[in-house]
């Protein structure tokens, strides 16, 4: 984060903006996970996960979950096309 904000001037939009990213990118490995899985439906589950209230939270927070969360999705994601 520090990195970041020797790049941009600091403002709570900026410092929220890789939480933001970081949440993009999970949804969109939440679907991909989700088609990889037989019997779960992606668009279903992409609605759960939209509305989740604790993904939301992360979602605005300047604090390192949203990365933690796309890290750990993209290893799942990996384990199943390493199958």
């Amino acid at each position: 984060m520090h990195f970041w904000m020797e790049l941009f001037e600091y403002s709570d939009y900026i410092m929220r903006f890789p939480s933001l990213i970081f949440s993009s990118v999970s949804l969109w490995l939440y679907y991909k996970i989700a088609k990889e899985i037989d019997g779960i439906n992606p668009i279903a589950l992409m609605m759960i996960v939209v509305t989740s209230p604790t993904l939301i939270y992360f979602a605005q927070e300047t604090r390192p979950y949203a990365l933690l969360l796309m890290l750990a999705l993209a290893s799942i994601f990996r384990f199943f096309y390493d199958i």
